[in-house]
């Protein structure tokens, strides 16, 4: 395999997107480029994992679009995203589905 590709983890970029800038405010993202990937990268759906293989709703799904959803939380960005995410898209869905 010479040139392998490697796509975001949705779940990972999250993480990162939540850390902090080391000696600033606590209101400024370290990453602030994880942050725009969350913003650009929401499924139609309404949440921010890829459904690459055809399977319907899972852990990995739910766990990504939660994590996503709590970055941009945290920096009090893209409420835009956080609503589809959660009240009027992917989030209900989920919980319908499963309970």
């Amino acid at each position: 395999m010479e040139n392998p590709e490697y796509f975001p983890s949705s779940y990972d970029t999250a993480w990162v997107a939540m850390v902090p800038l080391p000696g600033a405010s606590p209101e400024a993202p370290c990453f602030p480029q994880t942050v725009e990937w969350i913003l650009q990268n929401q499924q139609v759906n309404g949440s921010w994992c890829a459904d690459e293989f055809g399977v319907s709703i899972n852990k990995e799904i739910l766990l990504s679009t939660l994590a996503c959803v709590i970055a941009l939380k945290k920096w009090n960005v893209g409420s835009e995203q956080i609503k589809r995410g959660t009240r009027d898209g992917f989030l209900v869905i989920f919980c319908f589905w499963y309970s």
